[in-house]
């Protein structure tokens, strides 16, 4: 639709420089056809686009879906192994405490 509203701006802006000189009604009359256009083609986009909403709102799967971000449980396990790790490399724990967390993190279960 964007396409057709470039047309038609460029359609219409060669009768706007042709008979500017001999008749300036048509200037109006030819920019207020391209603005109307353009105009009814963001109109219908923004239907469009709308209509994919409310097609989604009501549950019907479409391509547009977002996901919501959010941790899984085994991402939320690997990055506590990870924040472990990086404590037992800073050496704020030892090797028998961080083998001790990390073997109480993998055994937890979901909830």
């Amino acid at each position: 639709m964007i396409f057709f509203h470039h047309y038609n701006i460029i359609y219409y802006s060669r009768f706007i420089i042709i008979n500017y000189l001999n008749n300036k009604p048509l200037l109006y009359t030819n920019l207020g056809i391209s603005i109307f256009l353009g105009f009814f083609n963001g109109v219908l986009l923004i239907i469009l686009i709308t209509f994919l909403g409310i097609e989604n709102h009501w549950g019907v799967k479409t391509k547009l879906k977002l996901k919501t971000v959010k941790d899984q449980p085994h991402e939320q396990k690997i990055k506590k192994i990870i924040y472990y790790k990086e404590l037992y490399d800073q050496n704020l724990i030892n090797l028998n405490e961080y083998n001790l967390v990390k073997q109480k993190i993998l055994k937890l279960k979901k909830k």
